[in-house]
């Protein structure tokens, strides 16, 4: 079970970027809640939300990465869209879900998701944010 807490360490330092991470870690958590209490119905709902929510986080921080030229972007786009693909994948087998273990398996699948972006997905682009004087290194 991942920690779904907002930490330090998890900062890029970008405030937009920073907030919506925020958003999403407060979606599984109530996720994880619906999933406990077998709330079916709310986690389906949930989990639509927590794709609309990375849909929209990607689309800006794209945006974001296109005005600053980041040399790796294509790249990144590359790797939001297959984080995406996987998570409506898993919304699917949710969805289809009857018994709760295929729910707490599906629930684990979209914490790697969501640690794939914060944790390691934007490591590709913060040491461009740093050169450029955006962020503090850490």
């Amino acid at each position: 079970m991942v920690d779904l807490d907002w930490h330090d360490f998890y900062e890029m330092g970008i405030e937009f970027i920073d907030q919506e991470h925020k958003e999403i870690l407060a979606i599984m958590r109530n996720i994880r809640d619906a999933i406990n209490t077998g709330n079916l119905v709310r986690c389906s709902y949930l989990s639509g939300r927590l794709i609309r929510e990375a849909e929209n986080h990607f689309n800006n921080e794209e945006e974001y990465l296109e005005q600053l030229k980041f040399p790796g972007l294509k790249e990144h786009k590359e790797y939001h869209a297959e984080l995406l693909m996987q998570a409506h994948q898993v919304k699917k087998i949710c969805e289809g879900s009857k018994k709760d273990h295929n729910l707490t398996e599906c629930f684990n699948a979209m914490e790697k998701f969501l640690i794939d972006d914060v944790l390691y997905g934007d490591v590709q682009f913060q040491s461009f944010l740093e050169y450029k004087g955006l962020i503090k290194p850490k």
